[in-house]
This record gives C-alpha cells, sequence and structure tokens, in this order.
C-alpha cells in the first residue's frame, strides 16, 4: 500500500489523500483532507484488507477498506465526533 492516494467520500471533509508506507503489515504516514490538516497515520494492512487510524487531536477518523487492485479500494471511515456513522469511500493509487 505504499504511495499515495487520493479519495473521495460521503464525509464532509471530502476529497482526502493518504501518504503511506508499509512495512511488513503496519502502515504509517499522513492524511489530509479539505481542511488541509496533515496528522499523522497508522494502521495495518493484511491482504487484501486495512484498518487506517488517524489522528485528528480532539478526535480520532477510523479507515476501513479492501483493495480490489493495486491501485484501487473503497470502504467505510467513521468517527466518534459524529457518532460513528459509516461514510463509503473509494481511491485510487
Amino acid at each position: 500500500m505504499t504511495g499515495t492516494w487520493s479519495g473521495t467520500a460521503t464525509y464532509p471533509n471530502s476529497p482526502f489523500q493518504l501518504v503511506l508506507t508499509q512495512t511488513g503489515t503496519a502502515l504509517k504516514g499522513e492524511y489530509r483532507d479539505r481542511l488541509d490538516r496533515t496528522p499523522s497515520v497508522s494502521g495495518t494492512y493484511t491482504n487484501p484488507t486495512f484498518t487506517i487510524s488517524v489522528n485528528l487531536g480532539d478526535a480520532g477518523l477510523i479507515i476501513n477498506g479492501t483493495l480490489s487492485t493495486a491501485r484501487s479500494a473503497q470502504g467505510t471511515m467513521f468517527t466518534p465526533s459524529l457518532g460513528n456513522q459509516l461514510f463509503p469511500f473509494t481511491m485510487t493509487r
């Protein structure tokens, strides 16, 4: 999953971008959305699924997804600050 991923979602701060580095099953990187913030992210990848946690300071964002191909993924994102409502997303590398 190493690379720059761009995505859209029904999440209020969409579109977003993830810059990820994968080491084994561990993911690290940065997240940017339309508010132009760049918090750190961490997560895990076990082919074909991944879970990424975004530290937004006062809240967290969880991104759960599945790779459909080496360059595309889809899934849902949620945050407790918005009542854990699921927001579908797609992203490409």
